[in-house]
């Protein structure tokens, strides 16, 4: 039995896939699979994942032609075979114990989703990096009838959006029929997780930042999606 699905779209990212990776093959917890779904990429990704693929077999490669974002975490999502399901993109990078602190807070805590703190890191034109925490941890584990006091709070830290600070139990996912609306241009993200977390009993909190969102230049699905949310709505 697989523990941890890894699951990350891929499009055009020959310049980030092979740190990213490394960083997933690094793991101090081992028992994961990785499901690449590549969205038609025109550069050498594909080159890139089928090496990846064939020199460690937990990892596994699908090719898709060109539907967006949200039919690609579809794929991966049907493909997954784990308890558990935990995203990460193409050109992030994640802390050595990412999916050991992760799975070690939701079995602990008994809890149906855990969330952890991340770093933001921007990369400018000329190189200079600066490093932003993003926090949110009003106490280990509540109830979700509980985080109504918190849900602002929540929204305000960054932490509630994204997908690849959290992991989630894929009995729920499925059970639920949860997946991404591919209908939907930007802010996938945000509607999966609201669709999970109204099947949610109880959430847990993590201290640790383990997850490192790259922003280069400020081009990123997740950077977008936040500056555009309140325009769009």
């Amino acid at each position: 039995m697989i523990d941890i699905s890894i699951l990350m779209p891929v499009y055009n990212a020959e310049k980030y896939l092979n740190e990213t990776i490394d960083t997933i093959k690094n793991q101090s917890f081992s028992n994961w699979e990785l499901i690449i779904v590549d969205d038609g990429s025109t550069d050498n990704s594909k080159e890139i994942c089928t090496k990846l693929m064939n020199d460690d077999k937990r990892i596994k490669y699908i090719l898709q032609e060109n539907l967006g974002v949200s039919h690609t975490r579809n794929v991966s999502l049907e493909n997954a075979q784990g308890k558990y399901i935990v995203f990460v993109d193409s050109d992030d990078l994640i802390h050595e114990d990412y999916l050991k602190i992760l799975i070690n807070s939701i079995e602990k805590n008994n809890s149906d989703i855990s969330v952890c703190n991340f770093i933001e890191r921007k990369i400018s034109n000329t190189g200079n990096i600066e490093d932003i925490n993003r926090e949110f941890y009003p106490k280990e584990v509540m109830e979700m009838s509980e985080m109504k006091d918190y849900i602002m709070d929540f929204g305000n830290s960054g932490l509630l959006n994204p997908l690849w600070n959290k992991i989630y139990k894929r009995e729920i996912i499925e059970n639920n029929n949860i997946t991404f609306d591919e209908k939907v241009e930007t802010g996938e993200d945000f509607i999966f997780n609201l669709q999970y977390f109204r099947k949610t009993k109880k959430i847990s909190f993590i201290k640790e930042k383990l997850y490192y969102y790259i922003r280069r230049n400020n081009n990123s699905i997740t950077y977008k999606y936040i500056e555009n949310m309140y325009e769009k709505g």
